[in-house]
């Protein structure tokens, strides 16, 4: 006769199981009445490449259990760091989610969330009860991923994986969030008249990231232009202690506006930038920087250090990095 396991803590387990970083998803069908029921969820991953299986776990306890346990399709969403607020909306018990949400159906009719880090549309390959929830097995129908950082959860509470978060801290919350737009081979440049002077957009000063990024892209769509923001390209800190961080940005699909020279915003060309007209100093020398980098994509990391810093370059094309590349060497 085998020895009894030991009785498990509930509340002690489900700590030790926080220690796992995850990502964070949305996922979403429709149920028997055709209306869009979802979650968002963190037991998400990757079965099968031949075929393309994934799998997602629905607790028994959620709402919409039912709604999954009959669905022939479902999809999810992978959501990027400035989501947040999607994660909390469909972690909650709000009636009208996909009414304060933003979505689409993608082929199989299951919900996706726009401007999502990634997604996959699934219909359902199979179903495994297992204890307290519903494994549910996808065979990947349609699938698709934009540029960006995404959302982890660690311990109970969100993290991020940009630069920000530690440069924030050490300037006691004097953080500005700017942006390096480019179009077509032009940056974009904001236009600040009581200065006389052109400056790259910029959101609001403040130790909350979530609302200089809101500021930043605020400032973007008051001149009629929506931008998604890549990746954290320049962190500098000023003599008053003030954190510059930059991210390197792009307009999304969304109708971009050439009339912003009537209200102060405009497209230049990289040799036509007006460098005598640019006054702050660190944004001048990022800029030049960029605009050399980017003449040959052959981009550099900036590295704080004792002597002031230094920047290392990284030589070639970007290659792909994941699971799948784990201990290759090329």
């Amino acid at each position: 006769m085998g020895a009894s396991s030991p009785t498990i803590d509930v509340v002690s387990l489900r700590k030790a199981l926080g220690g796992f970083l995850t990502g964070v998803t949305v996922v979403t069908t429709i149920d028997p009445q055709g209306l869009p029921r979802g979650m968002t969820a963190n037991s998400f991953t990757s079965v099968s490449l031949d075929p393309p299986l994934v799998l997602i776990c629905i607790g028994r306890t959620a709402a919409s259990y039912d709604a999954f346990r009959q669905a022939k399709t479902f999809a999810i969403s992978i959501l990027g760091e400035d989501q947040r607020d999607v994660s909390g909306l469909f972690a909650s018990k709000t009636a009208d989610k996909f009414e304060r949400s933003s979505w689409r159906r993608e082929a199989t009719g299951a919900p996706v969330i726009n401007d999502a880090l990634g997604w996959l549309d699934c219909s359902v390959h199979d179903q495994v009860a297992a204890g307290d929830h519903l494994i549910l097995v996808g065979k990947v129908e349609g699938f698709g991923a934009n540029e960006g950082a995404p959302l982890g959860f660690h311990g109970g509470r969100y993290v991020t994986f940009g630069v920000d978060t530690d440069t924030r801290d050490r300037s006691g919350g004097r953080s500005v969030f700017g942006a390096l737009i480019e179009r077509d081979g032009q940056i974009l440049l904001f236009r600040d008249d009581a200065a006389s002077e052109w400056r790259i957009p910029c959101g609001l000063h403040g130790a909350d990231n979530r609302h200089g990024l809101a500021a930043l892209r605020d400032q973007c769509r008051h001149f009629g232009i929506d931008v998604r923001l890549n990746f954290v390209y320049s962190v500098f800190t000023l003599d008053s202690g003030e954190v510059h961080i930059v991210y390197r940005g792009s307009p999304t699909d969304a109708p971009v506006t050439d009339g912003g020279a009537k209200v102060g915003a405009r497209w230049f060309a990289m040799d036509d930038i007006p460098w005598d007209d640019i006054s702050d100093r660190p944004v001048r020398s990022m800029l030049q920087r960029y605009i050399s980098e980017r003449s040959d994509d052959r981009f550099g990391i900036y590295a704080e250090s004792g002597d002031g810093g230094a920047v290392a370059m990284l030589h070639g094309h970007p290659a792909p990095f994941g699971p799948e590349h784990v201990g290759r060497r090329s």
